[in-house]
C-alpha cells in the first residue's frame, strides 16, 4: 500500500464556483428543484473524496524487468501494478517527475480486483553508470476529476547506463598465445569472420558492396585463419582521446567483437576481462565500461 494525499484540481475550484452560484439563486427564488440538484452535486463532490482515496490506496507497485540500456538511449522497465481489493482501480497514472530524464507518464486504464497488471515505461537516458529510481509518482483523478489522489510509490530500482558507442577506429591486432593455446583467431585467413565499419584509406578490396547496393553503410568483411591468440581491447588502443570518448569506442568494439561471434577480452585501468564470447560476457564487459572511473591525473 502507498500513503495517498488528496489535492484539488481546477476543476474543483470551477464546480465549487457552479454550487455556490445555484446556491444563490435557490435562495432568491425559493425554487426547490435548484435545491435539490444543488444538494444533489454536493453530496456527490462529498462521495468522489471517498472514492478518489480508495481507488489509489489499494494498489501495490513493483519494478519488474529492465533492460540494458546504451547512453543517448530508451530505457525500459515493467512495472507490476497489484490489486489487492475487491474492487477494480481505474485510471491510474505513473511518472518520474523527479528525475531530469522522467519521459512521458504512462498510464493505466483498469486493474481489475485481485489482479496484477504489467505496464512498460520507457525513459531516456544521457549519463552512463550507475543509476537509482527510487519512487514512482502515481496520481488519479477518478471518479469525478475534481480531486487529485496523489502517492509515491517506493521504487528501490537499480538500472545501469552503458557508454554510448561511437567511433571508427580499426580493431587492434590480435596477440598470438601458442603456450596457452587460446581458441581466439588470427586475422588474415581464409575463413569469413564478420564485417566492420570502413576507414577512410583501407583497401577496397574487402568492401561488401552487395551491402552498399541496399543502402547499407561501407562495411568491410573480416577473414580468419586457423592460427590460435586472443583478442584484447584494451585502454591503450584508445590512446590520444579524451576518457568518454575511450569508452565509446571500446563500447563500439565490443558490439562489433559479440556480433562477430569471436573471443574477446577487455583491459582497462583497474579491471581485466579474460577473452571469451556470449550474452554474459558481453553484458560483463559493458558493465565494466560504465562503472568506470578513469584514474586521476596526478597534478605536475
Amino acid at each position: 500500500m502507498v500513503e495517498v494525499h488528496l489535492s484539488p484540481t481546477r476543476f474543483c475550484f470551477i464546480f465549487l464556483a457552479i454550487l455556490m452560484a445555484m446556491g444563490l439563486a435557490a435562495i432568491n427564488y425559493d425554487n426547490n428543484l435548484v435545491y435539490f440538484i444543488l444538494f444533489l452535486l454536493g453530496s456527490l463532490a462529498l462521495v468522489s473524496v471517498v472514492y478518489t482515496y480508495r481507488n489509489l490506496a489499494r494498489v501495490t507497485i513493483e519494478v519488474g524487468n529492465v533492460w540494458p540500456v546504451f547512453a543517448g538511449g530508451s530505457l525500459r522497465f515493467t512495472l507490476l501494478i497489484s490489486n489487492r481489493s475487491q474492487e477494480s482501480v481505474y485510471s491510474l497514472r505513473m511518472g518520474c517527475p523527479d528525475l531530469p530524464e522522467g519521459g512521458e507518464p504512462v498510464n493505466c486504464e483498469t486493474v481489475p480486483a485481485g489482479a496484477t497488471k504489467t505496464l512498460e515505461m520507457v525513459m531516456p537516458v544521457y549519463r552512463r553508470g550507475r543509476h537509482h529510481l527510487d519512487e514512482m509518482l502515481v496520481t488519479s483523478l477518478f471518479p469525478l476529476g475534481i480531486l487529485r489522489a496523489f502517492a509515491r510509490a517506493p521504487m528501490r530500482m537499480e538500472y545501469i547506463v552503458y557508454p554510448k558507442p561511437a567511433g571508427n577506429r580499426p580493431w587492434p591486432d590480435t596477440e598470438t598465445d601458442y603456450r596457452t593455446q587460446d581458441d581466439g583467431h588470427l586475422r588474415g585467413g581464409d575463413d569469413f569472420y564478420g564485417v566492420r565499419k570502413y576507414v577512410a584509406g583501407e583497401s577496397q578490396r574487402h568492401i561488401d558492396w552487395k551491402a552498399v547496393a541496399r543502402g547499407r553503410p561501407l562495411m568491410v568483411k573480416e577473414f580468419l585463419g586457423g592460427g590460435t591468440g586472443r583478442q584484447w581491447f584494451s585502454w591503450t588502443d584508445v590512446s590520444g582521446m579524451a576518457d568518454e570518448a575511450r569508452l565509446s569506442q571500446l563500447a563500439q568494439w565490443m558490439i562489433e567483437a559479440d556480433e562477430a561471434g569471436g573471443k574477446y577480452g577487455l583491459r582497462i585501468p583497474g579491471v581485466e576481462i579474460s577473452p571469451s564470447s556470449g550474452p554474459r560476457h558481453y553484458h560483463r564487459c559493458l558493465r565494466a565500461l560504465a562503472l568506470f572511473h578513469p584514474p586521476r591525473q596526478s597534478p605536475s
